[in-house]
């Protein structure tokens, strides 16, 4: 098992999703829904962060089964892809579903 790294990979998949964050962050997706004279943008930066998550789910799969699992069926695949499958789907024509937190924050408790 030491000779398989399991945690660069995992510190790997973990670096992507935390530059699709700062992607998202950056890019302010809910400010472009706004303007209409930029939709082609929106549409770019949601396609991105699409992809991005297809990946993800591909990557932490073997960590996060459960999880990468509801990912994949609101991104609106029937199952999570292998990492090659992955990164050739393309975001169009998927059918993404409105889903609950994968991850909620902990609720803070009452003083």
């Amino acid at each position: 098992m030491d000779m398989m790294k399991i945690h660069h990979a995992l510190e790997c998949a973990m670096g992507l999703a935390r530059t699709a964050n700062g992607y998202i962050e950056a890019r302010e997706p809910w400010k472009l829904a706004n303007d209409p004279g930029r939709r082609d943008e929106l549409d770019e930066v949601l396609a991105s962060l699409i992809r991005s998550l297809i990946v993800l789910s591909a990557l932490l799969l073997p960590v996060m089964p459960k999880k990468m699992n509801e990912l994949a069926a609101g991104l609106g695949l029937t199952a999570v892809p292998s990492l090659k499958e992955a990164v050739k789907i393309s975001p169009g024509g998927l059918s993404i579903k409105r889903m609950t937190p994968l991850f909620p924050k902990p609720e803070r408790p009452a003083d």
